[in-house]
């Protein structure tokens, strides 16, 4: 089975004067100096008080690397700072995962028995003292003296409060797909375990997502390649009170293939969400399917076309004439959700080019990963799928060997607006430059202090949209975003970061 990748990819943004953005406030704290060869390593949660981050702190010779997680307050003091487990028993345990749920960090940590051909999961739990509680043996796998010593995968899925443990015993070439499950409430009691023999082959088959329902009940998206063209979209649902496992037949309209998707467990149902192609190829509109859980049911499926002036947002005159869809790859960011159930889909164009050059004379080989996070697609539908609008906000960011640090959006709403800030070119926003050359300046956040803040504000009702400077980095002091470490404080607050050289800053947004 492939280990399951969680994108994990969305941003922040704002600064202190906000020109014609009066429904959006910042507050910074205090410039702070970051810790010598100390990286923030990202923001794991929050409460009504304050949030917390993780660090990391580089090993040398004489010192092994070290992980720790840090309490601030909402005026971004540090409160304490605790160590992450490391070692088991004194010896080493790389770590699987880290949450925040409730009041409790749980730390999983995996540690392989070489003598007793045993790989370990454990569990350390830090309250929102500090105070460090002894370790937990969560789940082992036996794998006979296999170079594959097997995965474990954690899912805790937050609209049931569970946490779903899995692990296959290794790789197989022509065996099917076999994973034990164990399910967890949110104080980590066993609620049951079952070994689940899958019936595709672990060589082709990849599980892609897990939801849970009101009673435990576990559902499974995957994925199931049937030629060059055709991925088969496989949904299972497992009950573990009769130990029955039974493929959900499930379809999504007209599609052909899918570009994205988006699965998710709403009110008793599963829901489906992305994009479609047709045979003419690119993205042709966005589909939605909802099964009833509790008799695996269709009880809507949908696919909504984009109509040829929405195509021409994203592509040419000649290519909508002929049929053909958005080229793009947009991987969907957000789904909000009104009180009427009318939603947004939020996406971004995502690309990740992999280069490899070998040099003929020394057969150094060079391998460069370049990031480009383009154009912000915003669809706007009632419940039952019906197109409202569809929206370009334009973007264009490029990165090489960062992971794109300064890369992607940050989303915030209330009830009139979608905001999003990103890093963007100044001259996508100079009067002086062209109206149709405006958005196609690359930023190249090889150097974000060079960028400024665009804030983009999209009209819920109407799709309409405007683009500002949120702020200049080079005037306000120097800081540069960086998009991925943020955390939603409340419905109204965001929290957000940026650095500068060998210090950083916090800061928090508000919606008025």
């Amino acid at each position: 089975m492939k280990k399951n990748l969680l994108n994990l990819a969305i941003a922040i943004f704002a600064f202190y004067n906000l020109g014609t953005a009066q429904n959006i406030d910042v507050k910074w704290g205090n410039e702070v100096k970051t810790e010598k060869l100390t990286n923030i390593g990202g923001v794991i949660g929050s409460d009504a008080n304050g949030y917390f981050i993780t660090k990391s702190t580089v090993g040398s010779l004489f010192s092994a690397s070290k992980s720790s997680i840090a309490r601030q307050n909402l005026d971004h003091e540090v409160e304490y700072t605790i160590d992450i487990p490391n070692e088991i028993n004194k010896k080493r345990a790389p770590r699987e995962a880290i949450y925040k749920v409730k009041d409790k960090i749980l730390v999983f940590n995996s540690q392989v028995d070489q003598k007793a051909d045993v790989n370990r999961l454990y569990m350390t739990v830090l309250d929102k003292s500090g105070t460090k509680h002894e370790v937990k043996l969560i789940d082992e796998i036996f794998y006979k003296g296999k170079k594959d010593r097997g995965n474990f995968d954690i899912h805790y899925i937050e609209s049931s409060e569970k946490f779903l443990i899995t692990h296959n015993e290794g790789y197989t070439k022509k065996g099917n797909d076999q994973v034990n499950y164990k399910l967890y409430d949110v104080d980590f009691k066993l609620v049951w375990e079952k070994p689940i023999e899958l019936p595709y082959k672990d060589s082709k088959f990849s599980i892609l997502g897990y939801q849970i329902d009101d009673i435990g009940n576990v559902y499974m998206y995957g994925e199931l390649p049937i030629s060059k063209d055709i991925v088969k979209k496989v949904v299972f649902a497992y009950y573990p009170t009769t130990n029955k496992l039974e493929e959900v037949k499930v379809e999504f309209g007209k599609a052909f293939r899918i570009s994205d998707l988006n699965f998710a467990y709403v009110d008793g149902q599963l829901q489906f969400t992305g994009f479609y192609y047709d045979k003419k190829g690119g993205i042709q509109g966005v589909f939605l399917t909802r099964i009833n859980t509790k008799t695996l049911a269709t009880e809507l499926e949908k696919t909504v076309p984009f109509s040829k002036k929405d195509l021409l947002l994203f592509t040419t005159e000649r290519a909508a004439k002929k049929g053909k869809g958005i080229q793009m790859n947009y991987d969907v960011r957000q789904i909000l959700v009104k009180e009427n159930g009318d939603f947004f889909i939020v996406s971004e164009a995502y690309q990740l080019i992999i280069t490899t050059v070998t040099d003929p004379r020394t057969g150094i080989t060079r391998t460069t990963y370049t990031y480009y996070y383009n154009d912000i697609m915003v669809v706007s539908l009632t419940k039952n799928a019906e197109l409202n609008w569809v929206q370009k906000v334009p973007k264009r960011q490029v990165s090489k060997d960062d992971g794109g640090h300064y890369s992607s959006y940050v989303f915030v709403s209330d009830k009139e607006n979608l905001y999003m800030m990103f890093n963007d070119n100044p001259k996508n926003l100079s009067p002086k430059s062209k109206p149709d050359k405006k958005g196609k300046y690359i930023a190249s956040t090889r150097n974000p202090k060079k960028l400024v803040v665009a804030l983009a504000t999209v009209n819920q009702k109407t799709g309409e949209y405007s683009t500002e400077i949120f702020f200049k980095s080079k005037s306000e002091g120097k800081s540069a975003f960086v998009p991925k470490y943020n955390q939603k404080l409340n419905d109204k607050q965001t929290l957000i970061y940026a650095e500068k050289g060998k210090s950083h800053r916090f800061g928090i947004i508000t919606i008025n």
